[in-house]
């Protein structure tokens, strides 16, 4: 495996070495590339394949600069930045998961990383024998060029490999590239950006004056742009982009003004870089808080599906206990033919009837029966009916749809028991005549949804009936199982489940209309990331 990794590299050496030069050094951002997502087992192999082709390469290339310059310029660059690549993944954790990447240590790391390489540049171009004919570079622009050149080499190699490497693309080549192709990133990078670079760098290369320059330093502009729609991915690649177009426009002799153009591309890279790791931190926070939101909501709509569940469980147990009754009660009024008179008989049969008759409407009120023998619907229809005929109040209800079976049993407890809350408030009114609850149920985009609708019809002409029923109007809501809650109390329940509830009022009615979604919240956790909030990118 080292002789493969040896030669691998000492093939790609010799593949970006001919497009390198010192404005462009291609060649260290193959090296920082291998140091950086490479184990450390195969890193003398790497030193092994980049002897060779460096020593050929500067044999071929630079005999004439004498054999002592051949001789250092074959000392391997990628050992002399092995320290560096260490300390930043080891100590300032350059990765500290597979799939995160801190960027200030990795703009760190392509700093110091430069730097060496550059000094080294540098003090190599002292050894040489020069030509007469091959002007002489000073020596702090020369330092500052190597050290462009290379920081724009890394710049152009390093993103890709990190990309591939924390989207994890082993085996899932087909599936990872679809969604590529179909992220919105690609598509901003493909009909926006680059065709904005484009134009610039050709509008760069055909004007030489003040309007060439001007569009060469605004080719950063649509990567900004970029990296402000989508985070830190977008500043890796646009980047590479505008290092490629601006190092390709770069003349080969080195001069201020080709240092000055890079200075200011280096400088406004890192600066997109650490935007895009802000931005995507950014994201991932807010990401994380409302994951952390739909959980609770999911939680509590866990939590109303068991409680009525046990308030179910109560019920049947009561209704038990009333068959136990009426079987007692038959037993002892057997027995009680033959010893107490036919008076004190029909006052304990009076008085049994009346105890199971409480036993039956409280069963009924902590869950109706009708919600388990015919669902939900026949629980709004029936049960709140009765309650509602008991107190003269003239009730209907008109479901509407064909998915209300299909509801999760959260939802429908919520319908239930808004239902029931607003229809306790509006009957404590003495002026609420009637009420007609409607419920539409329906599926838009593959998400359940469900809409009510209760209207109370209001009559200052049924005062004078209804103050007779005054004091059953005021046992409607312990009848239906449930209490008079405030509308803001509803529309933090209906909440809940991702809707909302308004009111209307009016001379005659009031109005509340409710929407609730079914499983949407479900499917916005799927599709949200969980990450550090630090600045630490996925």
């Amino acid at each position: 495996m080292q002789i493969a990794v040896a030669i691998g590299y000492a093939l790609a050496y010799l593949a970006v070495r001919p497009f390198s030069d010192a404005q462009w050094t291609l060649t260290s951002g193959l090296r920082v590339t291998c140091l950086l997502l490479m184990p450390y087992r195969f890193w003398p192999a790497l030193v092994v394949g980049e002897v060779f082709p460096l020593t050929w390469w500067n044999y071929e290339a630079g005999f004439g600069y004498g054999w002592t310059w051949v001789l250092v310029a074959s000392i391997p660059p990628i050992a002399i930045g092995m320290p560096i690549a260490w300390w930043c993944r080891k100590c300032l954790a350059l990765f500290p998961s597979p799939r995160s990447i801190n960027i200030s240590a990795l703009l760190q790391c392509l700093l110091w990383l430069s730097t060496i390489w550059a000094l080294i540049t540098q003090l190599l171009y002292l050894t040489a024998k020069l030509p007469a004919s091959e002007e002489i570079v000073g020596s702090a622009v020369g330092a500052v060029a190597y050290f462009l050149g290379s920081y724009l080499g890394m710049i152009t190699i390093l993103p890709w490999a990190l990309l591939a490497r924390l989207e994890q693309w082993q085996g899932k080549w087909c599936f990872k590239l679809q969604q590529l192709f179909a992220s919105r990133v690609t598509h901003d990078m493909l009909h926006i950006v680059l065709p904005l670079m484009g134009a610039l760098f050709v509008l760069g290369h055909v004007d030489q004056g003040e309007i060439g320059n001007v569009a060469r330093a605004a080719m950063i502009l649509p990567v900004a742009w970029l990296t402000l729609r989508h985070g830190w991915r977008a500043s890796l690649v646009g980047s590479a982009f505008v290092a490629t177009c601006v190092s390709l426009r770069s003349a080969q002799k080195i001069d201020v003004s080709m240092v000055q153009e890079q200075l200011y591309l280096v400088i406004g890279v890192a600066c997109l870089y650490a935007l895009g790791a802000c931005i995507s931190a950014q994201k991932q926070q807010k990401d994380q808080v409302r994951k952390r939101m739909l959980q609770t909501q999911r939680a509590a709509k866990n939590s109303l599906n068991f409680d009525e569940r046990r308030l179910e469980q109560a019920s049947r147990a009561l209704e038990s206990v009333l068959g136990v009754l009426e079987i007692e009660q038959l037993t002892v009024s057997e027995k009680l033919r033959h010893i107490a008179t036919d008076t004190e008989r029909r006052v304990y049969d009076k008085q049994a009837s009346m105890l199971q008759q409480r036993i039956y409407h409280l069963a009924e009120s902590i869950h109706p029966s009708a919600w388990r023998q015919g669902g939900m619907q026949a629980a709004l229809g029936d049960s709140i009916g009765r309650v509602l005929h008991e107190v003269g109040l003239s009730y209907r209800f008109s479901p509407k749809g064909r998915c209300s079976q299909d509801l999760s049993p959260s939802i429908q407890a919520a319908i239930y028991r808004c239902v029931c809350s607003a229809v306790a408030s509006m009957s404590s009114d003495l002026t609420c005549a009637a009420i007609d609850v409607v419920m539409r149920t329906g599926t838009t985009y593959g998400h359940r949804w469900v809409m009510l609708r209760i209207n109370g019809s209001l009559s200052e002409l049924s005062i004078a009936r209804n103050i007779c029923l005054a004091a059953e109007r005021g046992r409607v809501a312990p009848k239906l199982g449930t209490h008079a809650l405030d509308f803001q109390d509803l529309r933090n329940l209906i909440r809940l489940f991702d809707g909302d509830l308004r009111i209307r009022e009016g001379k005659d009615m009031v109005q509340v209309t409710a929407l609730l979604f079914d499983g949407f919240q479900e499917a916005k956790e799927g599709e949200l990331t969980f990450a550090s909030p630090r600045l630490w990118v996925s």
